[in-house]
């Protein structure tokens, strides 16, 4: 169109202008016929280096859909991630609802175990996410007095169902159908000493306080009654002392202080032998046949029962006079003193648990929970738990200050054993097991002035902690720490108001 312009000034000046913009145009340039605007220099640049140009745009569309679908992938990822996050949440927070519902469930049961279990539970609904309401539980189960399993010992075939332990659990003993003892050891369930029996069949077995002596009575199998009672000193690996048909049923029982044993004969007699000197040093007639004799903790009192009158006798030891005589609704089989030897709890055929005052010969209450005949009772060195095991293969643990039942195991079970510490509590079966429970007390805040609107103004601890004195606007009075020897009055108490 320049060409043909009729503004002379606007067409070419020569034909050699026409051609060299003709000869630009062929190779792409930009030619002097329009304006030379940056998109039309740029389209010339394209067309001058076309093959450059396609390589160039491929590769950045190539970019272009490699950016475009790893933004796709990424956002599909993260998208995952967020539900699977959620998911994860929701499940975190089922398994920590689930968890604390299971430690809240656990706590308001009966099973041994349970406080254990509610801890474990606890800790892992923890682990989750902390919280006041895990806190609170973790602190109601340490409240609780709680047992489990802590080892299992296996009876050998060869031996009876007959067993002991000694007080420090470090050793048991067991007898075989020929009345040889086998002393074996807890630790590795080795035997530490094998002391020979005479063809009788071993009846009961039993060590002394420190363990050092072990009694056994043996029962011939040819004729019944006649029984064999035979000390041994496990020191010298020797017998001390042997009586022939000196006992009946399991009427005998050990001085916890001195190398005493006390033997209740047929003959409605008790006698006293020091082992050491094979001497009988004491006799007490009692008008029954005893069942069961307990001496108290400190040594000073006797408790007698039969399974044939429905009484048991209390006898003060020193001035060999009854104290007491307990009135029971059917005949008793099993004794237990408190650690405060003023407290006393007999096992009944009527399938209950008496608890005595022995002092002023009152009943304080009964422990229901066995449903036959309470042959085996053991209170803690302590005396917060009392254990209790009958004829229905129930075995039950008991806080006697409450008389609250504290757990309810079944299984068959002929000896019940505390160790010293209130730690452990040593059952035999009676199958093929000797099973230790391991116990836990709980600590336990408890209110001491209910139903008063009594201001107290000042509280004091003995230096022992043992007894606690409060004083008020309207009385002082003394109140005892739950977790005592003692359940009724402290050394220093008589005389004065005190209330549990």
């Amino acid at each position: 169109m320049k060409c043909l312009e009729k503004d002379r000034t606007r067409r070419y000046e020569t034909v050699n202008g026409l051609a060299r913009d003709i000869e630009r145009y062929l190779a792409s340039e930009p030619i002097m016929a329009r304006p030379p605007s940056k998109l039309y220099r740029f389209q010339k640049l394209v067309l001058r280096n076309l093959l450059p140009f396609i390589a160039a745009s491929a590769m950045v569309t190539a970019l272009a859909v490699g950016l475009g679908v790893s933004l796709w992938l990424l956002h599909r990822e993260q998208a995952a991630h967020r539900l699977a996050h959620d998911a994860e949440q929701k499940a975190e927070s089922n398994l920590w609802e689930a968890r604390l519902a299971q430690a809240r469930v656990l706590r308001g049961g009966s099973q041994p175990g349970r406080r254990f279990d509610g801890l474990d539970a606890v800790a892992q609904a923890a682990a989750v996410r902390p919280s006041p309401e895990l806190r609170n539980e973790a602190i109601a189960l340490l409240a609780l007095t709680d047992m489990r399993v802590g080892k299992r010992v296996a009876r050998p075939a060869v031996f009876q169902t007959v067993s002991a332990i000694t007080p420090d659990f470090h050793h048991y003993a067991l007898v075989d159908d020929d009345g040889n003892i086998s002393l074996r050891r807890f630790l590795d369930e080795t035997e530490a000493a094998l002391l020979p029996g005479f063809g009788f069949h071993g009846g009961l077995l039993k060590f002394n306080a420190d363990g050092r002596f072990l009694v056994c009575r043996y029962d011939d199998p040819s004729h019944v009654g006649q029984n064999v009672v035979q000390v041994w000193d496990l020191e010298r690996r020797v017998a001390t002392l042997k009586l022939t048909n000196a006992m009946v049923a399991s009427a005998l029982d050990w001085h916890p202080r001195e190398a005493l044993l006390a033997v209740g004969s047929d003959r409605g007699a008790i006698c006293l032998y020091d082992v050491r000197s094979s001497q009988q040093v004491q006799r007490l007639d009692v008008d029954l046949s005893p069942q069961a004799i307990r001496l108290s903790p400190q040594g000073d009192r006797l408790a007698v029962s039969s399974s044939f009158k429905a009484v048991v006798l209390v006898f003060d030891l020193e001035d060999r006079t009854l104290l007491q005589s307990l009135r029971h609704e059917a005949g008793v089989w099993a004794l237990a003193w408190h650690a405060g030897g003023e407290l006393l709890a007999t096992g009944c055929e009527d399938h209950r648990v008496y608890l005595w005052d022995v002092l002023k010969g009152e009943l304080l209450g009964h422990l229901y929970g066995q449903t036959a005949l309470v042959a085996e009772l053991a209170f803690s060195a302590d005396g917060d738990l009392l254990a209790s095991a009958g004829w229905d293969s129930m075995f039950c643990l008991w806080d006697p200050l409450r008389r609250e039942r504290l757990a309810r195991v079944p299984g068959k079970c002929l000896s019940l054993q505390f160790d010293s510490s209130a730690r452990q509590l040593g059952l035999f079966d009676g199958g093929n097991s000797l099973n230790v429970f391991d116990i836990t007390q709980g600590s336990l805040c408890r209110d001491l002035i209910r139903g008063t609107n009594t201001t107290v103004h000042s509280a004091v601890f003995t230096a022992d902690g043992r007894v606690l004195a409060s004083l008020s606007i309207l009385a002082g009075c003394f109140r005892r720490n739950p977790r005592i020897s003692s359940v009724f009055r402290g050394p220093n108490a008589k005389g004065l108001h005190y209330i549990f």
